[in-house]
């Protein structure tokens, strides 16, 4: 579901189209992908899609440099410095889990990246709780002496179904 959490960050076009979506289509997006001079993409129900403007004249809703500097004064609460270490890394985490992917301009010291600047590209990942996940494979892991060492990989978009469960005695 896209929230106020979601909302709270997006450019004033987007987030009026995502808020007008029926809850049943907000609740199947999955990712929102904002590249400058790109169409905005989603992800929904595992398929992906470019979000319409009927004011546009391709009929494509494009994501603006303006839009680029919104969004990350937005995720900074305007205060890029302080999310300095998150940038680095190449991504933030906001409210209610959802994490926002940023690409740009990396800037290397001694090959390490020391920042990231003129940010252009968003990838947000839409956090949600997936209740039963683990039932196949909780007996597996766990025992009357606790939880085993435990890792779980799938790939992506596949929370629902972990394709290989591993772990070792300690």
């Amino acid at each position: 579901m896209v929230t106020g959490d979601l909302l709270r960050v997006l450019p004033d076009r987007i987030r009026r189209w995502a808020s007008n979506l029926p809850p049943q289509r907000q609740a199947g997006i999955e990712e929102i992908r904002l590249r400058t001079g790109q169409p905005v993409e989603c992800i929904a129900d595992g398929k992906s899609f470019f979000v319409k403007d009927a004011q546009a004249n391709d009929g494509l809703l494009v994501f603006t440099r303006e839009e680029a500097s919104q969004v990350l004064n937005k995720l900074s609460l305007h205060s890029v410095y302080s999310m300095e270490e998150e940038i680095r890394r190449g991504y933030i985490t906001i409210a209610g889990g959802h994490r926002v992917g940023l690409a740009g301009k990396v800037v290397l010291d001694a090959g390490k990246i020391k920042l990231i600047r003129d940010v252009i590209s968003f990838n947000i990942r839409i956090a949600r709780e997936r209740i039963g996940v683990a039932n196949r494979v909780l007996p597996l892991i766990a025992s009357k002496e606790g939880i085993k060492n435990t890792l779980i990989i799938s790939p992506l978009n596949a929370g629902r179904q972990p394709c290989c469960v591993t772990w070792r005695d300690s």
